[in-house]
């Protein structure tokens, strides 16, 4: 199951998956925390929206299941995923993972004022973390958003330009500073990532 999400084969991967939660409802063994957020994320990775909702509802029944807050993001339920994220870091202000959850919900709700206010905070004190690709990442989104290029500059650095997302927000600074050849290199090798990643999603 983990090298089909690996591969983006999330049919494949729910199957597996599928299995294994079969085989715990017959030896009457509670299913896993982890297993229950991998079964809901596959589902709507393949847009069976209505078996995430019905796999939550069975978590929120069966005791000894414990919902994790990242539930709701992965239901794109992002109003209450924040509101839950929001919650957890008043109880635990310096953790990073909370904050990058407020992050990814605020992005998903198109709350860029916020979001870039959130980014700059966290970008000072772990721009040179571990998680400085995913803090660029959703600064750049804010910032795109709400055309502030001048912002842009300062977050770039933090992303791979080998990556798809480099890749797409370097042709995009570029051809704003009128850097047309080196434009198109970007754009040509986010094709090329891009390929890649589209041969096997559209497998499935």
């Amino acid at each position: 199951a983990n090298l089909a999400m690996n591969c983006h084969a999330y049919a494949k991967a729910l199957h597996y998956k599928e299995q294994e939660f079969r085989r715990n409802q017959l030896e009457k063994v509670t299913p896993s925390d982890e297993l229950i957020e991998k079964i809901i994320s596959i589902n709507y990775k393949l847009q069976l929206h209505e078996s995430a909702q019905g796999l939550l509802k069975f978590a929120q029944e069966t005791p000894g299941i414990v919902v994790g807050v990242a539930w709701y993001e992965k239901l794109r339920r992002w109003s209450t995923a924040l509101e839950s994220y929001e919650k957890q870091q008043l109880l635990h202000p310096n953790n990073l993972e909370f904050t990058l959850g407020r992050m990814r919900c605020m992005h998903d709700l198109g709350n860029w004022e916020q979001l870039s206010a959130l980014c700059a905070e966290t970008w000072r004190t772990h721009s040179s973390g571990p998680k400085k690709q995913e803090i660029a990442a959703l600064a750049l989104s804010a910032s795109l958003n709400l055309l502030r290029w001048d912002t842009m500059d300062a977050y770039i650095e933090g992303l791979n330009e080998h990556s798809l997302e480099g890749a797409f927000y370097n042709a995009l600074i570029s051809v704003q500073k009128e850097r047309f050849s080196r434009a198109r290199e970007y754009v040509s090798h986010a094709r090329g990532l891009a390929a890649a990643e589209l041969t096997a999603l559209v497998s499935e």
